[in-house]
């Protein structure tokens, strides 16, 4: 049986760890401040792991760590190594440690850990091109603005993270978009009530309508007004006419003529006798001018009667009765009423339509963000692909196995003891059947006693050295195989 010698390191003076041909757990035990942890980190640096903390032990001039050819010198001012490892230390692949429990209390960022760790022992990475093809195929297909990703970065989990923000952010905008755009189109119907929005009337027939009982309704109007005046030019007309009928005091018209001729004819007379009668004939010129004067004013009188005669006697439009009017009028707020219907029914056939495009649009936004996400889920697969495990695997980020409790039980809610020994089969898959690998104390230590025989026993299977450690009473450090 070979064994690992560690000499003047930090609290250590000597100590002689025996490893196992067969593997199997090898327990390191002491009190606190023996050297457990600095002879676990020996253990490391053998198989190439830097450590910046060991040191050698006070008043030594070089601490020594040598293992199967290989040895690691340790002074004030570098620490050198020589020789090469027959086994390969599982330390210098990933950290079971940080399998167990990675001291991280959020579990999605737990497992993003843990799946860093199973990453580094598979060797494989997941392919930016992968995601590209995932990314530019959902976001052709939704015709949306491709994020820029920087997916420089040799961190596979932030890779991942990376692309699946970009996804999520894609998605978002999409259902944001499909929020703003929705329209509830019974807002629109009750604002419409009553109206025939789905086939409202032309709006242009319907306007015929409207005018045509306008220009009924304006010519009923129109003889209306033509009709009072000509019954207030009659009624003017008949006062005037009883007016000049009861206030002439004169002789009629034939009369005055009568008398005008006679007394012409008597002045023609006269005046041949003028020379005789010059006082005579002055008599009568003074009363024919009388009565041309007379005959004047009768004219005039009588003028006035034949005109409002006349006025009387014209042939009058008749004015439009009572009702044919109120029909009018009915038929024209009908009208109105219909055109008024019609342009609404149009406005929300309008707004009707354009609410059932947006939310044709919305729905089809929300299926592409719907469309986006199930992308991410793809993204997931990629990430899942790349940790080609035989017991553990990824689910939607996070850590699954197979128990007998469930098909998809989260790695997470294991106990430590059922992690460690299922990272120990994983990673015995991926080094040599000589391997060694160190579980620190804290972690031993929450691991139940039924726990550690069978890692015990799953390390002996598998040929692999489990090296551990844990708080006795002891003072003085010492290392022993477990049966």
């Amino acid at each position: 049986m070979k064994s690992i010698e560690i000499t003047d390191v930090q609290a250590i003076e000597h100590c002689s760890i025996p490893i196992p041909d067969d593997g199997g757990v090898i327990v390191l035990r002491g009190s606190q401040g023996c050297g457990k942890s600095t002879a676990l980190q020996a253990v490391q640096v053998l198989g190439g792991k830097k450590v910046d903390t060991l040191a050698i032990r006070d008043g030594a001039k070089r601490g020594t760590i040598e293992f199967d050819g290989v040895k690691v010198v340790i002074t004030k001012s570098r620490t050198a190594k020589s020789g090469e490892l027959a086994f390969e230390m599982i330390e210098s692949r990933f950290d079971i440690g940080k399998i167990v429990d990675p001291q991280i209390l959020d579990p999605d960022r737990a497992d993003a850990a843990r799946i860093k760790q199973l990453l580094a022992l598979t060797g494989a990475k997941p392919d930016p091109d992968a995601y590209w093809r995932l990314l530019r195929e959902y976001v052709d297909a939704c015709d949306v603005e491709e994020s820029e990703i920087d997916d420089d970065t040799d961190d596979p989990i932030e890779l991942h993270k990376r692309f699946v923000t970009a996804m999520q952010a894609i998605a978002r905008r999409l259902e944001r978009a499909s929020d703003q755009m929705r329209v509830d189109p019974a807002g629109i119907r009750k604002r419409f009530e009553g109206l025939n929005i789905r086939n409202p009337p032309v709006v242009d027939d319907i306007r015929h309508v409207y005018d045509e009982c306008l220009r009924a309704d304006h010519e009923v109007k129109e003889r209306q007004k033509i009709a009072e005046r000509q019954r207030n030019r009659i009624e003017e007309a008949r006062i005037v006419l009883e007016r000049k009928q009861s206030s002439y005091k004169g002789p009629t018209l034939e009369e005055a003529e009568k008398n005008y001729n006679a007394l012409t004819d008597a002045a023609k007379r006269a005046h041949q006798a003028m020379l005789d009668a010059t006082t005579k004939y002055n008599r009568l010129r003074d009363e024919a001018i009388v009565a041309e004067n007379e005959l004047r004013v009768a004219a005039v009188h009588f003028q006035a009667i034949a005109d409002s005669k006349e006025i009387i006697d014209q042939t009058t439009i008749a004015a439009p009765l009572p009702e044919e009017i109120a029909e009018s009028q009915a038929a024209v707020e009908k009208a109105a009423k219909l055109l008024d219907d019609a342009v609404r029914a149009n406005e929300g056939a309008s707004l009707l339509k354009e609410a059932e495009q947006s939310n044709f649009e919305a729905d089809r936004k929300a299926t592409q963000a719907a469309e986006i996400r199930n992308a991410c889920r793809k993204a997931e697969d990629i990430l899942a692909a790349c940790v080609k495990l035989e017991h553990i695997r990824v689910e939607g980020n996070r850590l699954v196995v197979s128990t007998d409790r469930s098909e998809s039980e989260p790695f997470a809610e294991l106990s430590h003891g059922e992690r460690a020994i299922l990272a120990i089969r994983e990673a015995a898959r991926y080094v040599p059947k000589q391997a060694l690998c160190s579980v620190s104390q804290e972690v031993w230590g929450g691991i139940s006693e039924h726990n550690k025989n069978l890692i015990n026993a799953e390390a002996k299977q598998l040929r692999i050295g489990v090296l551990t450690a844990e708080v006795t009473d002891d003072e003085e450090l010492t290392a022993e195989v477990m049966e």
